[in-house]
């Protein structure tokens, strides 16, 4: 209620935000009578209303994950999670950082899906701590991390990165390398490949270059094979609505559809960028079949020189629910971000 009065206070005057106090209060007095629909009735729209998602989005889970798991899923989305940061190990050690820390945060405790990863609350911005401007960590989901991991990058490779953004798993790559191997980092926004050198500078790293480029034109424009590529493709973002709340209102049916064919054709460019037995990684943070497996697989079955492999190996035994050669991570199992992530290799 006070951030609302707020707001209409700011935006239109004190007459407005009396009445938005109005309506808000007898809106809060009165929300016991409120009534939901009918579970039995309509399980969708109680879904829907009762943790308050789409329709549309409700009727697409309960279709591929069924009615408990979407449920779990939609209450989940609505609990703040914990803030994750990624420890810089060629800097310091996680429990080193989490000491540090201690005297900031309510709490920090270290993460159970990489050994990388501390979960804290009450931080405040976690920007503005020394640590970070030291380059001890970055600030990244728990999951996420586990795209760069299922790279299974080591010291000495050359490896490229389609959609680096502002290079959050770029930087992640060239840790996993100890400062020991080159990474290309694409990017269609200039202004977003200017913030990964920055941040490349504050974390220690070396041996990264970068280019404004569409990653799906990528393989015409560079000759260059690679020992691993990562595509982490632009995508609906599903599996972040807990830490971004409007999105849920934000995306349509329509979104999905037209986001799966630019995908398609980015993991496409990244099979033809990648040496025969290098690695592919595609991964999205979004709890979609259409966005996720459905794209792996019509790209597997579409070109014939990239096969699935299994992603145990990489992963610490905290992940469940890896099916070999991909895993959907979701906030109500793992507490994560809903993080996809599938690694094949090229037919040699």
């Amino acid at each position: 209620v006070h951030e609302a009065v707020e707001l209409a206070k700011r935006r239109r005057g004190e007459e407005r935000a009396g009445f938005v106090n109005g309506v808000m209060r007898a809106m809060v007095g009165g929300k016991e009578k409120l009534h939901l629909p009918d579970r039995r009735a309509d399980l969708a729209e109680y879904l829907a209303v009762r943790y308050s998602h789409p329709r549309w989005l409700v009727e697409m889970w309960l279709s591929e994950i069924g009615t408990e798991e979407t449920e779990r899923l939609c209450e989940a989305n609505n609990r703040t999670p914990a803030l994750s940061l990624r420890c810089n190990m060629l800097k310091t050690t996680r429990e080193t950082l989490a000491e540090e820390l201690r005297g900031r945060a309510r709490e920090a405790s270290s993460g159970v899906l990489s050994p990388e990863s501390l979960l804290v609350v009450g931080l405040g911005d976690p920007s503005a701590v020394p640590a970070y401007m030291k380059g001890e960590y970055t600030i990244q989901d728990e999951g996420a991390i586990l795209a760069s991991r299922a790279l299974g990058v080591k010291p000495g490779m050359r490896v490229l990165d389609m959609c680096a953004g502002r290079g959050v798993k770029s930087t992640h790559i060239l840790e996993l390398m100890q400062n020991k191997g080159n990474l290309l980092a694409l990017d269609i926004k200039e202004q977003k490949l200017a913030q990964l050198r920055d941040a490349v500078r504050r974390l220690g790293l070396k041996k990264l270059e970068t280019r404004r480029m569409d990653a799906t034109e990528a393989s015409s424009a560079i000759t260059e094979r690679f020992d691993a590529v990562l595509a982490d493709v632009p995508c609906s973002g599903l599996g972040t609505l807990a830490r971004r709340p409007d999105i849920r209102w934000r995306r349509k049916p329509e979104d999905v559809t037209r986001l799966r064919q630019l995908q398609l054709r980015i993991l496409s460019e990244a099979f033809a960028m990648a040496k025969p037995g290098g690695a592919v990684v595609y991964s999205t943070c979004t709890i979609s079949r259409r966005e996720n497996e459905d794209v792996v697989e019509e790209a597997l079955d579409t070109v014939d020189v990239a096969m699935p492999d299994s992603l145990k190996r990489f992963f610490d035994s905290g992940v469940s629910g890896i099916d070999d050669s991909m895993v959907q991570l979701f906030p109500h199992r793992q507490g994560c971000d809903g993080i996809f992530i599938a690694r094949m290799i090229m037919r040699g």
